[in-house]
């Protein structure tokens, strides 16, 4: 993993009149070898087929490799199956309406739109 943090950029601070520190920003990067890894069991077809049954419950292209990379050991989907996740959701006809910014943005401004004053609840336009 210490492989594939990079130093972004450097720059020195003067804390006292007498005292320089040197900050560093790190940045991951992706491994340049875009192969599957030899140890990854999972075939192309597996992946599609369990982004399919994801999908049909209803979760999100980020929720799916949320749990592709945390439950199966997939990194990348896009390594294994040539191609990204909302793609073969939509390839199959299970891609969302909107898209997910678009939807946690609405979300979002529906949430703050509401509140709440003595057990009564208001809408604010």
């Amino acid at each position: 993993m210490l492989s594939n943090i990079s130093i972004k950029f450097r720059f020195v601070r003067k804390i006292k009149p007498s005292t320089w520190v040197v900050c560093m920003l790190l940045d991951s990067a992706l491994p340049y070898k875009r192969t599957v890894p030899s140890w990854l069991k999972l075939t192309s077809e597996d992946v599609v087929d369990q982004i399919c049954k994801l999908a049909k419950k209803g979760l999100t292209p980020s929720q799916i490799g949320v749990i592709l990379r945390d439950s199966h050991g997939v990194a990348q989907t896009r390594f294994v199956t040539g191609n990204k996740i909302l793609r073969i959701m939509k390839a199959k006809g299970l891609a969302p309406s909107k898209p997910e910014d678009l939807h946690h943005l609405i979300k979002k401004a529906v949430d703050d739109s509401y509140f709440h004053v003595g057990g009564k609840t208001f809408f604010v336009l």
